[in-house]
C-alpha cells in the first residue's frame, strides 16, 4: 500500500488486513484440524502458537518457513494491537501522536507510512500462509498416505 499521509485511513487498512491475515491463519488451523484440534480461545496469538507448535513437532518434513512466518505474524499482530488499541491524536503542524492503552508506555509520534509498512507486511504474510495452506500442505499430506 502506498502512503497517502492519512493516519485514520491507514488504521482502517490495518484493521482490514489484520482480519484477512487472521482468516488465513484460521484456514491453516482448519487444514491441520484432524491432526491437531484447536481448543483455544479467540485470541490470534493463541491460534498462532497452536499452529506453530504443531509444525515444530513434525519431524518428517521441513516446516522452518511456516514456523518462521508464524513467529513473525505474532509480532505483527502485537504491533497492530499497539496501534489499534491505542489512541491517535492529530497534532497541528507535525506528526500525529499515538497514546498507548497500556500503562507506563509513553506517547510517541506515528505516521501513516509506519502503519502502511505494517499493512504491507500483513498482506505479504497473508499471501505466504495462503500459499502454504493451498499448495505446500496438500503435498505433505499426500506424502503421509
Amino acid at each position: 500500500m502506498r502512503d497517502g499521509d492519512d493516519v485514520v485511513k491507514s488504521v482502517g487498512y490495518l484493521t482490514l488486513y489484520g482480519a484477512y491475515l487472521e482468516e488465513q491463519i484460521e484456514l491453516l488451523l482448519y487444514s491441520i484440524e484432524s491432526l491437531s484440534p484447536y481448543k483455544g480461545g479467540f485470541q490470534i496469538s493463541s491460534k498462532i502458537d497452536h499452529a506453530r507448535k504443531f509444525f515444530e513437532r513434525q519431524t518428517k518434513n521441513d516446516f522452518r518457513s511456516i514456523i518462521s512466518d508464524l513467529k513473525l505474524c505474532k509480532e505483527i499482530f502485537e504491533d497492530r494491537n499497539v496501534i489499534v488499541h491505542g489512541r491517535v491524536y492529530a497534532k497541528s503542524g507535525c506528526l500525529d501522536i499515538l497514546k498507548s492503552s497500556r500503562p507506563k508506555v509513553e506517547e510517541r509520534e506515528i505516521s501513516s507510512a509506519e502503519i502502511n509498512i505494517l499493512v504491507n507486511e500483513m498482506e505479504r504474510f497473508k499471501n505466504s500462509i495462503q500459499s502454504y495452506t493451498c499448495f505446500r500442505l496438500p503435498e505433505v499430506w499426500n506424502m503421509l498416505d
